[in-house]
C-alpha cells in the first residue's frame, strides 16, 4: 500500500487522498470543560455529528463568541429553526502549499441534521466528496464528485439517560475524535469519515456513566453482500470526576470475502481509553488496544496499537497538541511508529486553522524509513 516518497510536500500529497473528506467529529479535550457526557453536547449519545444547543455554546465558547441568540443559532441565526429541528453544515479545506502544484482540496462538505420531539430522535447527513469515502458513497463515479451519507438512523428515549437506535451510525469503540488520521482508527476500522454501520444500539449516559453496544448488521452502501460485516461493539467509561474518565472497548466483525484480501475474514480488538485534566489544564487523552485478524484459513495474527496525547490551551482558543502513537500489526511485523506537533486556532465563532507537522510511517505496516508529513487545514461550520 505505501509508495516511497522523497519530500514531505510529496508526502502531503498522498496525505490530502486519506484525508479528504474526514470529517469533523468530537473534540475529546472538551472534558478540560469539566463534562465527559458526550450526549451534553452531540445528538449522537456517543459524540459526534450534529450539536446540541448546549454544544454549540460551547463552540462559541472555544473561538471567544458572544451571543448565542445572535452567533450559536444555525447559519449565525440567518434562518430560524423550530425547536425541535437541528442543523449543522460543515466546511473542511486541505490547502498543501506545494510551488509547483499548489492545492486546495475539499475534505469535507455535509449538511447534518436532526430533529427531536417528545421521546424520538432523527439523525443523518448528506454531503459531497471529490475523492474518498469510499465506504460512505450513493454513487460511484470513478472520477469526479460523489455524493455521501455517513450517518442515518432513527432513534427512541425511553428516559433521559436511555436511547435505543436502527439505522447507520459510528461504531463505538474508543475515543471519538476529530482526529484526521490515527493508526488506533486505521487498524480497528472505526474513524468517522467512511466506517459507520448499519445495526441497532443500545445507549446509556449520566453525568459520570455512559456506555453504548452496537449489534452491527453491514454496511448497505458496500456490495455485494458478501463484502457487509457483521458482528458487535461497544464501550463503556466511568468518570470519577467531572474532569476524568476510564473506559473499555470491544470488537468483533465477521465478513464472508473481504473486499481488499478478497478471502473470508474474521477480526476483533479490545482495549482500554481514557481522558483527564491535568495540571495547568494540560488534557492527556489516551488509548490502547489488542487486535486479531484472521483471514481465510491462516492463523489470526495478534497486534496491538494506540496513542498518547497531551493538548494544553495557553491563550483561550490557542491549542497546542503533541501526539505519539505506535502499532504493530503482528505475524512477526515490525511495529509502526509517528509522533504528531500540531496547532489549532479557533480564532472566530464555529471556525478554526490547523497545522500539524509529523515524523514516522504513513499507515500500520513497517515504513522504509520514517518520513516527514505536513498538513494544514481550516474549518468551517455553521
Amino acid at each position: 500500500m505505501r509508495t516511497p516518497l522523497s519530500t514531505p510536500l510529496a508526502l502531503a500529497g498522498a496525505l490530502a487522498s486519506l484525508w479528504s473528506s474526514a470529517p469533523a467529529g468530537a473534540y475529546p479535550f472538551m472534558v478540560r470543560a469539566g463534562t465527559t457526557n458526550c450526549a451534553d453536547c452531540h445528538v449522537d449519545p456517543s459524540g459526534g455529528g450534529v450539536l446540541t444547543a448546549y454544544g454549540r455554546d460551547q463552540g462559541l465558547a472555544m473561538g471567544r463568541g458572544g451571543d448565542r441568540a445572535e452567533l450559536g443559532a444555525f447559519a449565525f441565526g440567518a434562518v430560524s429553526l423550530p425547536e425541535a429541528v437541528m442543523l449543522q453544515a460543515d466546511s473542511r479545506t486541505l490547502l498543501i502549499p506545494d510551488p509547483s502544484n499548489p492545492r486546495v482540496l475539499a475534505m469535507q462538505d455535509d449538511l447534518r441534521g436532526a430533529i427531536r420531539t417528545g421521546h424520538f430522535v432523527v439523525s443523518g447527513s448528506l454531503g459531497m466528496v471529490s475523492e474518498g469515502a469510499q465506504k460512505a458513497q450513493l454513487t460511484s463515479q470513478p472520477a469526479g464528485v460523489n455524493a455521501v451519507a455517513r450517518e442515518y438512523w432513527a432513534g427512541y428515549t425511553p428516559s433521559s439517560a436511555v436511547t435505543v437506535r436502527a439505522g447507520r451510525m459510528n461504531l463505538p469503540f474508543g475515543l471519538r475524535s476529530e482526529e484526521h488520521f490515527l493508526y488506533a482508527r486505521e487498524v480497528t476500522a472505526t474513524d468517522t469519515n467512511d466506517s459507520q454501520q448499519a445495526g441497532v444500539a443500545v445507549a446509556y449516559a449520566s453525568w459520570n456513566l455512559r456506555g453504548e453496544v452496537m449489534g452491527i448488521a453491514g454496511n448497505p452502501q458496500v456490495s455485494p453482500d458478501r463484502y457487509r460485516e457483521r458482528g458487535l461493539s461497544g464501550n463503556v467509561a466511568w468518570a470519577p470526576s467531572s474532569k476524568a474518565e476510564v473506559g473499555l472497548s470491544g470488537l468483533w466483525g465477521h465478513a464472508q470475502l473481504d473486499p481488499s484480501a478478497r478471502v473470508e475474514r474474521t477480526r476483533g480488538a479490545a482495549g482500554v481509553f481514557g481522558r483527564a485534566v491535568l495540571p495547568a489544564s494540560v488534557v492527556l487523552l489516551a488509548e490502547a488496544d489488542l487486535t486479531a485478524d484472521g483471514q481465510g484459513a491462516d492463523p489470526a495474527q495478534i497486534g496491538g496499537v494506540g496513542f498518547v496525547e497531551l493538548d494544553a490551551e495557553p491563550l483561550q482558543g490557542v491549542h497546542v497538541r503533541g501526539t505519539g502513537e505506535y502499532c504493530t500489526p503482528g505475524g512477526g511485523s515490525e511495529a509502526s511508529y509517528a509522533g504528531w506537533l500540531g496547532g489549532q486556532w479557533f480564532f472566530a465563532p464555529h471556525a478554526d486553522l490547523r497545522l500539524d507537522v509529523a515524523y514516522g510511517s504513513l499507515y500500520c505496516t513497517p515504513s522504509p524509513e520514517p518520513r516527514v508529513m505536513g498538513l494544514a487545514q481550516a474549518h468551517l461550520y455553521l
